[in-house]
């Protein structure tokens, strides 16, 4: 009996007290939620997330821009989303100097291999002074490819490949092993 008037006597300040814990127990679950949603939404994200792979890239002579190559590209995505904006980039692996730049990007590359384009254009000034050796490639020069892309949420990414130029064939071939998503 002593309890029930006591509450009776206390009713007010019991109901300030347990409200202040359910307003507590509201913003503690709030925060929480919200913590939930950024990361489904990173998983959304990394779900769609495009991984542009270098197959092989052919130099042709022709070009319908003056002073460039015509690269024919073969690149694979082998991630699930797609990638838009593609740009290849080369230069040196020891030591990273800049050899040459695609002066066009491939629109866009779907996981199933449709793409808008399949070459790029590259100044031809960019293969005049390739240093070559004779190696397991033949006569080559070594050489990162880094291609430059986006995924649709306009996330930029960019993976990195270990690629011989071979001068007879004038092919741009990738080692086995060397990606590097940057």
């Amino acid at each position: 009996m002593d309890i029930i008037a006591w509450l009776n006597t206390n009713s007010g300040a019991s109901q300030v007290v347990l409200a202040a814990v359910l307003v507590g127990t509201t913003i503690y679950y709030a925060f929480q939620t919200r913590k939930t949603v950024r990361v489904l939404e990173k998983q959304l994200e990394t779900g769609v997330r495009p991984i542009i792979v270098v197959d092989h890239f052919h130099v042709a002579d022709e070009s319908n821009k003056e002073g460039t190559y015509c690269i024919r590209s073969n690149l694979v995505n082998v991630g699930t989303g797609v990638a838009v904006n593609i740009v290849a980039e080369f230069s040196y692996t020891d030591g990273g100097r800049f050899v040459g730049r695609s002066v066009n990007a491939i629109d866009y590359l779907k996981p199933d291999g449709e793409q808008s384009s399949h070459h790029f254009h590259i100044e031809k000034k960019a293969f005049e002074h390739l240093r070559y050796t004779e190696g397991h490639h033949g006569l080559a020069a070594e050489l990162d490819c880094t291609v430059s892309f986006q995924d649709i949420h306009g996330s930029k990414f960019k993976t990195q490949q270990m690629v011989y130029y071979t001068k007879t064939d004038r092919k741009i071939a990738p080692e086995p092993g060397t990606l590097r998503m940057l």
